[in-house]
């Protein structure tokens, strides 16, 4: 498997994390039952999603 396979593969990898992460954080706030939006855990971890997403389109 040549670089460009690899990369390729973190990035699919990534999305799917991603896509796990945004099922588990609207779970989360229907276990809670409040707002995302108001809850300081799913903001915070809300930032670094966002973060990754920006890096990976550079």
């Amino acid at each position: 498997m040549n670089n460009q396979d690899k990369i390729k593969q973190l990035e699919n990898q990534l999305k799917e994390v991603l896509s796990a992460y945004n099922i588990l954080e609207e779970y989360c706030c229907l276990l809670v039952g409040s707002d995302c939006d108001e809850n300081e855990t799913i903001t915070e971890a809300n930032k670094i999603v966002n973060n990754s997403l920006n890096n990976q389109s550079k």
